[in-house]
């Protein structure tokens, strides 16, 4: 009985604790630049606002309710506080704009003609953070021989990651500081846990980076280097609310080099959380035959004047979990990839996304195929298109899009709400005989609320392969789907095209056959089969 009573008083301290407003600030990172447009308190206590690239961010935690008030240095008249689903009432007085929160947010402020967005990254409390000095809990400072960003750190960095993890595994504390270093890898079994005011630099010297994960640096293969591996590294973490920061635009701009910042390969029960993930010159995060991953709750933020930045790429993988993410990137946000085996079971779930291309994506071809996919809760704040499907050489079956949010679709390429698409052009193979053709089977968009359409119409289309097969596009399923307001029961509601496809040309054909042909047979097959509305 004394035990029950004990339990019941530490869970109301508990309960007691979390329902108090309370706001924790960061530690400011070292050379932070302090925005000159946005100025934000929380409570009444300012919050240090960080210029990075073309945006300024702002993050801390808090309990209970947080009364934030957010000041722009420039005159604006109106504004727009994504995601719009979440209905913050706001209220503007002059140049200042004041809110409340009373749960964990990652929102985007943008201010009519002001071309600077705001991002503001409000946080929960960390909950058993490792502490220096707990059992298995080991000191980066006690390798690294600087912690201001002035000397190189990689191989003291390295040889604290594979200490931990020689002795079993544990926790690699880093404290407040700056750590310049080229490529490391991750170890089975340790967590490197960045304090709030700690960054991962980096370096801006090609040379200190290799693609192929064994720690020796200068080789670099096209597209594929990166700061941070995790080769088979079994139960590996990155975690805390410090930053990680590759030099991406400086090394392309420099040598034309996109690299990475993460690796990812031959992975189990391993994963990211919380952290900032900034300015990478190519993938964010690069998932590989993995399995069981879990990827929660960290800020990614690019310079988008730079191309091929996805996001967050799960490749051949069963079982990955993308969860409460942010993401702001010049290149798809998720893109499920089969590249080299069948990606199954992946989860996308309650995610903030600022894309310049897709955000909800699976291709562009998952050769060996891609199957079980959902999409849950996700808010697509700005994207060329937002939900994407593009079959090739492999095919795309059971996937679910459910509860999820877009407010801008366009501004690039497409310009489409929906790309629902099998394609047997170039891409596959430029010797047409080889190119192979998938399908796409299954489908379900369920409570799809678009608040703008796209500027263009969306499209559902299979193909035709050169021996004239038919490579469809068939039992999807819209239930729920609103956009502007309108529920939309066909696909002329939606601005759907279910476009059909010409048949093949004969090669051996003359051109006057050809012609001759055409008229006297149909052209245009039906590749898209079942789509139905609710």
């Amino acid at each position: 009985m004394i035990k029950k009573f004990k339990f019941l008083f530490l869970l109301l301290l508990a309960t007691n604790a979390f329902s108090q407003n309370k706001e924790m600030l960061y530690t400011t990172i070292p050379g932070a630049e302090k925005s000159n447009i946005y100025t934000l308190t929380v409570n009444g206590k300012e919050v240090f606002v960080e210029k990075f690239k073309d945006i300024s961010y702002a993050r801390f935690a808090f309990t209970g309710e947080a009364k934030l008030v957010v000041t722009s240095a420039q005159n604006f008249l109106k504004y727009t506080l994504s995601p719009l689903s979440y209905n913050i009432a706001a209220q503007k007085s002059g140049n200042q704009i004041s809110f409340n929160l009373t749960q964990p947010r990652k929102l985007i402020f943008q201010l009519e003609g002001v071309a600077e967005k705001l991002f503001i990254f409000a946080d929960a409390p960390e909950i058993d953070a490792p502490k220096l000095g707990d059992k298995n809990v080991a000191n980066l400072m006690d390798f690294v021989q600087d912690n201001t960003g002035n000397k190189l750190q990689t191989h003291q960095i390295q040889k604290a990651i594979d200490q931990v993890s020689s002795k079993g595994g544990g926790t690699l504390f880093v404290p407040n500081g700056k750590y310049l270093t080229g490529t490391f890898l991750m170890r089975k079994n340790v967590t490197l846990y960045l304090e709030s005011g700690a960054i991962i630099q980096g370096s801006g010297n090609l040379t200190d980076y290799n693609d192929n994960g064994n720690n020796k640096t200068g080789k670099i293969t096209e597209g594929r280097g990166a700061l941070i591996y995790f080769p088979e590294a079994d139960r590996a973490r990155i975690m805390g609310r410090g930053v990680i920061a590759m030099a991406g635009t400086k090394i392309k701009t420099e040598t034309g080099q996109k690299i990475r910042v993460c690796n990812m390969v031959n992975c189990n029960n391993s994963g990211i959380y919380d952290v900032i993930i900034r300015d990478s010159g190519g993938f964010n995060i690069h998932i590989l035959h993995s399995s069981n991953i879990t990827m929660k709750g960290y800020k990614i933020i690019n310079d988008i004047s730079l191309a091929n930045q996805d996001g967050t790429d799960p490749d051949g993988c069963n079982g990955v979990t993308v969860d409460d993410v942010f993401m702001y990137t010049s290149d798809d946000a998720i893109a499920v990839k089969a590249d080299h085996s069948l990606c199954e079971n992946i989860m996308v779930k309650n995610c903030v996304f600022w894309t310049v291309k897709s955000a909800l994506k699976i291709g562009s071809d998952p050769y060996f195929g891609a199957r079980n996919v959902t999409f849950q809760n996700n808010d697509v704040v700005h994207a060329d298109r937002a939900l994407a499907l593009y079959s090739g050489k492999g095919p795309i079956e059971n996937v679910k899009f459910i509860d999820n949010k877009s407010e801008f679709v366009g501004g690039n390429a497409k310009r489409q709400l929906i790309v629902f698409q099998v394609s047997n052009d170039k891409e596959n193979n430029k010797d047409a005989d080889q190119r192979g053709v998938g399908y796409i089977k299954g489908v379900e968009v369920i409570n799809y609320t678009a608040y703008q359409k796209s500027e263009n119409k969306s499209i559902i289309a299979g193909t035709i392969a050169k021996n004239g097969a038919i490579h469809k596009v068939s039992d999807v399923v819209f239930k729920n789907l609103i956009i502007e307001g309108k529920h939309c029961l066909s696909a002329e509601d939606a601005d759907i095209v279910l476009s059909p496809r010409k048949l093949p040309q004969n090669p051996n054909l003359t051109k006057k056959e050809a012609e001759q042909s055409a008229k006297e047979h149909p052209v245009a097959i039906n590749t898209v089969e079942n789509i139905r509305f609710y």
